[in-house]
Order: structure tokens, then sequence, then C-alpha cells
């Protein structure tokens, strides 16, 4: 009996407390549709990906690109294959950028957006081994309401040539009890930095988890047989 408590408080609180799950990002590591080493693809937005409603990237300068032995220094370590360094997902990223600031795309999820739950974003953000570099908006909707986001400015310069996750996290509230149903929607944007118009963002790895809050009631449930089985103990 001593031994089966422990392991049966620790079942008991892990079912209480809900299991974390990761939502379907279609494209999450710009893999499809994605072009070969050392090559962009100019002017295109990812396949599963749309451009951002209103706000669509400018020009030309947006599109897959594949780093690997890309002449020009982009990171560090990234050569060969399959290409990848810090928390890359494949060779292949996603770069947008233009003359004005805020643009970006988007993808709506199958997902909706769930009472008492959690729920963090996170991106791998690359910064440039040069200058040419901007600030990356992440945020995470409920249709049209924003319910997280987050400014990802460029790493300093000790620090360049990789890519590194960033995260920006939702914890539930009773206020937004409207918004259930509401399809879920990941958006990033490329925000200009003071004097450097025109430069770029680069991404990879998106990722969307759950967490489902604890429920009131399991909790109380977990206290009552924990208390039961430690008066049974005792007597034993």
């Amino acid at each position: 009996m001593k031994r089966t408590l422990p392991m049966l408080a620790i079942l008991l609180a892990l079912g209480a407390s809900g299991w974390a799950a990761t939502l379907t990002i279609a494209n999450y590591d710009f893999e499809t549709g994605g072009v070969g080493d050392g090559s962009f693809s100019p002017g295109v937005i990812p396949t599963g990906w749309v451009a951002m409603p209103g706000a669509a990237p400018g020009g030309s300068f947006f599109g897959y690109f594949n780093p690997v032995n890309d002449a020009g220094g982009y990171v560090s370590g990234v050569s060969g294959t399959p290409g990848v360094t810090g928390t890359m997902a494949g060779p292949n990223v996603f770069y947008f950028g233009s003359s004005s600031s805020g643009q970006g795309i988007q993808q709506t999820l199958a997902a909706t957006f769930a009472a008492n739950t959690d729920y963090t974003l996170t991106v791998a953000r690359g910064t440039r081994n040069s200058n040419f570099n901007n600030t990356l908006r992440m945020s995470l909707l409920a249709g049209s309401t924003v319910l997280t986001t987050r400014d990802v400015a460029p790493e300093p310069s000790g620090s360049r040539g990789t890519f590194l996750d960033y995260f920006t996290t939702y914890t539930y509230s009773a206020a937004d009890a409207g918004l259930v149903g509401q399809a879920l929607i990941v958006r990033f944007q490329e925000i200009d930095n003071p004097g450097n118009p025109q430069f770029e963002v680069d991404i990879d790895n998106v990722r969307l988890s759950a967490v489902p809050e604890p429920d009131s009631a399991a909790l109380l449930g977990l206290a009552g047989v924990t208390l039961f089985l430690c008066r049974r103990q005792k007597k034993s």
C-alpha cells in the first residue's frame, strides 16, 4: 500500500492537470514548396499560408529561402545536408520585409479556441550575421481578437548567425468566453526598426501548444482520494 499511494497520487494529478496538445499547423517548417540549397523564391507566399489581410508583403521581397551554402554568410554553421542551425526545422525558411512596416503572413487553423485552455505560440526566429534584420511580431488570434502578441527584436551582434526559439503565451480568462469556438489564427509580421526600412525577418519551425487548465472538480476529487488513502495507510 505504501508504494501504491505515491504512484496513484501522481497519476491522479496528471489527470487533473490535463495534457499538452500540439495543434496542427500546415507547412510549419516551410519545406513544402521550398527551394534548393542557396536559393530563394521572391514573391511567393508559402503553401498553407496567406498574406495578412490588408497588410500583404509588398513587392517581391518575401518568399522561401534556403540558406544552405549561401555565399553571403547568412548564418553560421549552415552548410551541407540537412543544412540547419539552431532551432530550424529543415533547410528552408520564410523571409519577408518591404518598405511598409507591419506586413506579414498568417494561417487559420482547423483548431478552435477552447475554454479553460492556455496556448503557447513558438517560432524559430533567425538573425543574420549582418545588420539586415528587423523586428518580428508574432501573434495568436481567436477570430479577429488578438489573444497574445510579442515583438521580437534581432539578437545583438555577439549572438547573431543562428535561429533561436521565441514564444508568447495566452492564459485563459473567463472574459474571453465569448470567443470559444472561434478559429485560431497564427500571424507573423515584419516591423521596421528605426532607420532600417526594407530590412527583413526570417522565421521557421512554427508551433502551437494547447494545455487544458486544471479542472476544479478533478482537483477536489484528487484531494479527497489522497486523504482517504492517507488515512488507510495510517491504519495499516
